[in-house]
């Protein structure tokens, strides 16, 4: 079962995490500087107005959850641990976004924090993986798919992303249980 944390603690967490994630971002967009641009099977063609929309929507499910007031450290957790993830997968699996890497070639250390973003940012997806924890559970899907649609119609990410996202994501809320969850699966004391 996951500990319970403070919100000082999963923030201390989560500080951590950033720092480990961002150094791993840069040494992987320096590599991908060398690397061909790949495509997905079926490459789309790309839309302006899906950039836009595609980086609204993990903001919305987040406003959306502080102003509920349920923006409880396991939230917090997941992220922490998703970026974790994402920054050790996105290291060992280094490919190039779907519109090249130029843009990048003079980008530093603190360009990627400044400019929120990488050219070897790819596997996978954060945005899709903060929208599916972020979102309301019963309407998550309302926010996941036009993320997932955007992102590949903005040229963001892959097809390949998005899905690995969402698989990640669906497997760390199983992993850090919401405290409803958690509820549900305490053993019923019996009467004496």
């Amino acid at each position: 079962m996951w500990a319970r944390l403070s919100l000082a603690q999963s923030l201390s967490h989560f500080t951590m995490v950033i720092v480990f994630y961002f150094s791993l971002s840069y040494f992987g967009m320096k590599r991908v500087l060398e690397i061909e641009c790949q495509q997905d099977f079926y490459k789309l063609q790309k839309q302006e107005w899906a950039v836009n929309v595609a980086n609204a929507i993990p903001v919305i499910t987040i406003i959306l959850r502080i102003v509920k007031g349920k923006m409880t450290p396991i939230y917090i957790e997941r992220v922490s641990l998703m970026c974790l993830l994402k920054g050790i997968i996105q290291f060992v699996t280094i490919v190039p976004t779907p519109s090249g890497s130029t843009q990048c070639v003079d980008r530093d250390f603190i360009g990627i924090i400044l400019h929120m973003g990488n050219c070897a940012d790819m596997m996978f997806s954060g945005h899709t993986a903060m929208t599916y924890i972020m979102a309301p559970h019963h309407i998550k899907w309302l926010f996941v798919l036009p993320v997932a649609i955007t992102l590949v119609l903005g040229e963001i990410h892959y097809m390949s992303d998005v899905i690995v996202a969402t698989i990640v994501a669906s497997w760390i809320s199983f992993v850090i249980p919401s405290q409803a969850s958690q509820a549900l699966q305490q053993p019923l004391k019996s009467e004496v």
